[in-house]
């Protein structure tokens, strides 16, 4: 009903603007964006370490955003962490915060995975900038087959390799 209402639409993944474009004649569709000058820092040698980053050896697989279980594939990640002991996984962001039945208990007992919290948005080329591979890791349900997450545009900005989930907005980058 409100898609239908307002003056205009805006959406960001083609699949979004297939669903709801129709119910607006003043639906646009623009994809998503992101602070390239801002990521981009990670592509300079300067950036120290952060004072945060474990002392750890062999790569390093970064997350970065609200790690919630209506989005994330939590068990797949586990399933992955616990067969990849020599690789490091850097989670930076809150836990649960839009969905508090996310529950990381068993991430915690592993001994590769380290959850860092919350980070100024400032700091986060710093992190970037020493991981190796950066990770969207998403289930695939209705909320992710709608979204053109812009963390994707932010890891690439970074210069990072990603290894995404193959949602249908992410499939002309594969």
């Amino acid at each position: 009903d409100l898609c239908a209402t307002a003056n205009a639409l805006f959406t960001t993944s083609p699949q979004l603007h297939a669903a709801l474009g129709p119910l607006n004649a003043g639906s646009h569709r623009f994809g998503n964006v992101a602070d390239a000058g801002h990521f981009a820092q990670a592509l300079g040698a300067d950036l120290p370490q952060p004072s945060d980053w474990p002392e750890i050896d062999g790569p390093v697989l970064m997350f970065i955003g609200a790690i919630d279980a209506y989005k994330l594939d939590l068990g797949m990640l586990e399933r992955l962490m616990q067969r990849t002991p020599q690789w490091t996984y850097l989670f930076i962001g809150p836990v649960g915060e839009t969905d508090p039945s996310t529950d990381l208990s068993a991430w915690r007992q592993l001994a590769n995975v380290h959850l860092l919290g919350t980070k100024n948005y400032r700091s986060l080329p710093a992190y970037l900038a020493h991981a190796d591979v950066a990770l969207l890791p998403l289930q695939l349900n209705d909320y992710t087959r709608h979204m053109y997450p812009m963390k994707f545009f932010e890891y690439l900005a970074a210069g990072r390799p990603v290894v995404a989930t193959a949602i249908p907005a992410l499939e002309d980058h594969a």
